[in-house]
C-alpha cells in the first residue's frame, strides 16, 4: 500500500537568504524522509521537518516518504520570494571632527550599525546598512565606507618688505589656498597680518601670516671740503651697513681727491637701502711770500712783510707793531722767528722769518765795577755783583781774596753775585781783592783789579 504523504507545511512565499522550517504529517510505517531542494539552497533532513536558507532562487521542494515495503510516495511545494528592496547608500569623506549623515534609499525601514545615520569616525570607518519593507519584513544590507581626510597643515612664513615694495606670500601643506588679501602677492603700507586658508579633500586648515613693513634707513653722510694735497674721512650713518662706489664697506672712509669729487654711499637696514652722495670740494692753500730774514742792532727796528693771502696773522706777537697786517714792524730785543698765517677756506698756510737781534756791545757798558756792598738783608745793595756783562761776553772769570791771600769767592758766570758768604760762614767787613778777566764781543780782552768794600 503507497504511504500517505500529507502536504508540506510552510511557507510558500519567503524572502531571499532567509532560514525557513518546513515540514509535513508524520507517515505510519514511513522508514525515510527525503527532501528535495530548488537549486541555491541548503538544508538536510531524514525526518519529517527541515530548516533551510533559500539562497537567491524561487523553486519547488519535495519531500518522499517511504515506507517499510519499499514504496515511495511525494509531496510537491512550489515556493515564490517576496520582493526585496533594492536598497542603496552612498558613503563619502570628511573632514577630522565632523560628522556625516548616511542616507540609504529604496526601503521602507533602516537600522544601522552605528546606532544612528549620523556619524562622526575619527579614521576611516564601514558602516552597515540594513534596510527593510515592512509589509514582508524581507530586509537587505548594505555597507558604506566614511573616509576622514587628512586635515592639512599649513606653512606660511611671513618676511620683511620696504615700503613701497611687495611680498609674496608662498604657503605649503594643501592642494588649493585662499588668502584674506585676495591675492598671495601683497603690498601693505604698514605691518600687516593675512590670513591664508588652505584645502586637501575639502578640508581647511589657516596660517597667520605677518608681512612687516620697514622705513628705509635716514642715511645722511657729511659733504666736507679739504685742501687739495691733504685727505679728510667721509663719514655716514643712520644704516646698519654700507657700501661705498670705491669698494668700502665701513661707515666712514678716507679720501684725497685732487678736485672737486662726488663720493656715493648706499646704507641698509637689512630690507630697505637708501644712497646718499658726499660732494667734497677742494680748495688751494694760499701760497705766502715773506720778507728774507733780517739781523737788527739790540734796539733798533725792522719792517715785516708777507704776500699771497687775504687775511693774516703774524706769531708770537711781542716785539711786533700790529699781528694782523701785512707788513708790520718788528722790533725785538732777542733773535725771534715769527709766523705769518693765512687761510683759504679750509686751508691755511704759514711761513717764517728770522729776526736777529745782535747787541752792540762796544757802546753797551763801561764794564765797571762796584766799589762796596752791604750783605745785611736790607735788600739794598746786599751782594756784590756785576751790571752789563752778560750780554757781551763770551768767556768770563772773578776771583775774590782776603788781606791774607786766601781765595774766598770765585765764578765763571758774568751773572754772578756774591753775598759775603764763604765756607758757610758770613764773613765780617773787611776790603778785599778782586781779579777779573774776560773776553768781550767787538771788544776784546779786558783784564781788571781792584778792591771790594765789605760792609757790616
Amino acid at each position: 500500500t503507497l504511504p500517505v504523504v500529507g502536504s508540506i507545511v510552510g511557507s510558500n512565499t519567503i524572502c531571499p537568504n532567509s532560514t525557513q522550517t518546513y515540514s509535513t504529517a508524520v507517515v505510519p510505517g514511513a522508514t525515510s524522509y527525503t527532501w528535495l531542494l530548488p537549486n541555491g539552497w541548503t538544508g538536510s533532513s531524514t525526518t519529517n521537518i527541515i530548516s533551510v536558507n533559500s539562497g537567491n532562487t524561487a523553486g519547488t521542494m519535495s519531500v518522499m516518504v517511504t515506507n517499510t515495503c519499499g514504496v515511495s510516495s511525494t509531496s510537491l511545494m512550489l515556493v515564490s520570494f517576496y520582493t526585496s528592496p533594492a536598497l542603496t547608500a552612498i558613503g563619502g569623506s570628511i573632514c577630522p571632527g565632523s560628522s556625516f549623515t548616511i542616507v540609504p534609499s529604496a526601503a521602507l525601514s533602516y537600522t544601522y550599525s552605528s546606532g544612528s545615520a549620523v556619524v562622526s569616525p575619527t579614521v576611516t570607518t564601514t558602516y552597515t546598512i540594513t534596510g527593510s519593507n515592512v509589509i514582508n519584513s524581507c530586509a537587505v544590507t548594505n555597507s558604506v565606507v566614511i573616509t576622514v581626510s587628512v586635515q592639512p597643515t599649513i606653512t606660511s612664513l611671513g618676511g620683511f618688505i620696504c615700503v613701497g615694495s611687495s611680498f609674496t606670500i608662498t604657503p605649503s601643506g594643501a592642494s588649493t589656498y585662499t588668502y584674506s588679501g585676495g591675492s598671495a602677492v601683497v603690498s601693505p603700507t604698514v605691518t600687516t597680518t593675512y590670513t591664508v586658508t588652505g584645502a586637501v579633500n575639502g578640508c581647511t586648515s589657516s596660517k597667520v601670516t605677518t608681512v612687516t613693513v620697514v622705513n628705509p634707513p635716514a642715511l645722511s653722510v657729511n659733504s666736507p671740503s679739504l685742501c687739495s694735497g691733504s685727505s679728510i674721512i667721509l663719514t655716514a650713518s643712520g644704516a646698519t651697513t654700507y657700501s661705498w662706489n670705491t669698494g668700502v664697506t665701513s661707515a666712514s672712509i678716507s679720501v684725497s681727491p685732487t678736485t672737486a669729487t662726488s663720493y656715493s654711499v648706499t646704507g641698509s637696514n637689512g630690507v630697505c637701502s637708501t644712497t646718499a652722495v658726499s660732494n667734497v670740494s677742494v680748495t688751494t692753500a694760499p701760497n705766502l711770500t715773506i720778507s728774507p730774514n733780517v739781523l737788527i742792532t739790540y734796539g733798533s727796528y725792522t719792517p715785516l712783510s708777507v704776500i699771497g693771502g687775504t687775511a693774516y696773522n703774524w706769531e708770537p706777537a711781542l716785539g711786533l707793531s700790529c699781528t694782523t697786517c701785512s707788513n708790520p714792524i718788528a722790533s725785538p730785543s732777542v733773535t725771534t722767528q715769527y709766523c705769518a698765517s693765512t687761510s683759504n677756506g679750509s686751508c691755511a698756510s704759514k711761513t717764517y722769518v728770522n729776526v736777529s737781534v745782535e747787541n752792540a756791545c762796544y757802546s753797551n757798558t763801561d764794564y765797571s765795577v762796584p766799589t762796596a756792598f752791604t750783605p745785611n738783608g736790607d735788600g739794598i745793595n746786599d751782594e756784590f755783583c756785576l751790571q752789563g756783562w752778560t750780554q757781551c761776553t763770551t768767556t768770563f772769570y772773578i776771583s775774590v781774596f782776603d788781606r791774607w791771600g786766601e781765595k774766598v769767592f770765585e765764578s765763571t758766570d758774568p751773572d754772578f753775585c756774591w753775598d759775603g758768604i764763604y765756607k758757610g760762614q758770613s764773613l765780617n767787613a773787611a776790603v778785599f781783592v778782586y781779579h777779573i778777566k774776560a773776553e768781550i764781543i767787538k771788544v776784546g780782552n779786558i783784564t781788571k783789579k781792584g778792591n771790594i768794600t765789605l760792609v757790616r
